[in-house]
């Protein structure tokens, strides 16, 4: 019996060490499994190169690619144009890398459901600098690397009701982004808050005359962090008889700037004219900003004129100075042209208006006639005065087609013609 007693103490033993045993590992698995701690190492399917307790993600990784032993898996999905990179970096983990030149989505599934876990990213080159913009569900961030260093970023995000999680990839100031890992950890900190980004304008209100240009800046920049989308800017609201330039139409990298002209006709009537303009951006919440600005058309400016018997001043419109006004250039053959014009109208003049030598001798014919004596004629204008009064537009206007001009008349044939002459009154 003290036998059997020894054997049955001695199994017990046994089955309680067992059992221990066992509920020590579940707790472990269990740990593990709560934890969901991983790391991926981005590059070339050459195994020598994997960071230890990593696994690989190759340009040809596409979701749903399964970690063994566990209901994790990952992978791109719908990516084109990736490439394996040598980075040169120190470590297994930085010595290559994985580019892409547009955007780019990861997943990330198996997670437990509504959870939080931090995603830490690596990104660098021993050659080259290198800019990467990501995201982690609504949460994003830049990550800026000099030649030769290999920084890391990390943010927050939730796993969806199915267990899945959305990394997105995507160049910045470079025409493409690179990552050489990243790690995955659940945690209990909460979401990191969402990119956003504000939209300023300066002027609001500007006045200008039909004709003219009004210009306004724009001034873009992120909140709460990075923002690492573009942004798009576009006039919602035009009104008619207005031409809108924005330069450029879109912003790459928060913080930038662009500038918004507006030209008025020059029949655009005097009133104030109300446009709006919108920025969206490319963010996963597709964020837009909307902003409204004044064009005030005004009449042209005027100058007052005083007058001296009185009456209310007049407003007359200010002429253009001379600097304000194109000089009118003519060719070898107009400025001939001109000067033959010039030639026939003088001579048309001289005709037309008699000297003092005529008036002279019609004056003493008409005292012998007994006729009203003719006063003596102011002298001619010169040319310029007579283009002044309109004389050289008339007259030319008037003059025969012929290019010859009449025989001057002589003394005696203007004698008699002036015996009848009508009287001056």
């Amino acid at each position: 019996m003290e036998l059997l007693r020894h054997l049955f103490r001695s199994e017990l033993r046994a089955v309680l060490a067992v059992a221990l045993l066992l509920l020590v590992l579940v707790g472990l698995g269990l740990a593990a499994s709560q934890s969901q701690t991983f790391t991926l190492d981005f590059g070339s399917a050459d195994l020598s190169a994997l960071a230890s307790n990593a696994y690989l993600v190759t340009p040809s990784t596409n979701f749903p690619t399964p970690i063994p032993n566990t209901e994790l898996a990952y992978g791109f999905q719908g990516a084109t144009g990736l490439a394996a990179l040598a980075t040169g970096g120190p470590h297994k983990l930085t010595a290559d890398a994985i580019v892409g030149s547009s955007k780019t989505s990861f997943v990330l599934s198996g997670l437990s459901p509504q959870s939080n876990y931090q995603v830490t990213v690596t990104a660098g080159s021993v050659s080259v600098p290198v800019s990467t913009a990501f995201s982690v569900g609504n949460s994003s961030a830049i990550l800026n690397a000099e030649a030769g260093f290999f920084p890391t970023r990390s943010l927050v995000g939730t796993s969806d009701e199915n267990g899945q999680l959305t990394l997105v990839f995507q160049p910045t100031i470079y025409s493409s982004w690179v990552v050489n890992g990243l790690s995955v950890r659940s945690t209990s900190q909460t979401t990191t808050a969402p990119s956003s980004f504000e939209v300023a304008l300066n002027p609001r209100e500007a006045e200008i005359a039909a004709g003219e240009t009004a210009s306004f800046a724009v001034e873009a920049t992120p909140v709460g962090g990075d923002y690492p989308y573009p942004v798009k800017l576009s006039l919602t609201t035009v009104p008619k008889g207005f031409v809108a330039v924005i330069v450029p139409p879109a912003l790459s990298v928060l913080p930038a700037s662009a500038s918004v002209k507006i030209t008025a006709a020059i029949n655009v009537p005097s009133l104030a004219y109300s446009f709006a303009l919108r920025a969206a951006g490319a963010d996963p919440l597709q964020l837009n900003r909307l902003l409204t600005f004044t064009v005030r058309v005004v009449a042209p400016a005027t100058a007052v004129v005083s007058s001296p018997s009185g009456e209310p001043p007049a407003e007359t419109p200010v002429e253009p100075s001379p600097a304000e006004t194109s000089p009118v250039v003519l060719t070898p053959a107009q400025i001939a042209q001109d000067a033959r014009v010039l030639a026939a109208v003088q001579a048309a003049v001289a005709q037309a208006v008699p000297s003092a030598k005529v008036f002279s001798d019609f004056r003493l014919i008409a005292l012998d006639l007994r006729v009203p004596s003719l006063g003596v004629p102011p002298p001619a204008p010169p040319t310029l005065e007579l283009e002044r009064m309109g004389l050289v537009k008339s007259v030319v206007d008037a003059a025969p087609a012929a290019p010859s001009q009449p025989p001057r008349q002589g003394f005696w044939a203007r004698f008699f013609k002036a015996l009848v002459v009508q009287p001056v009154r």
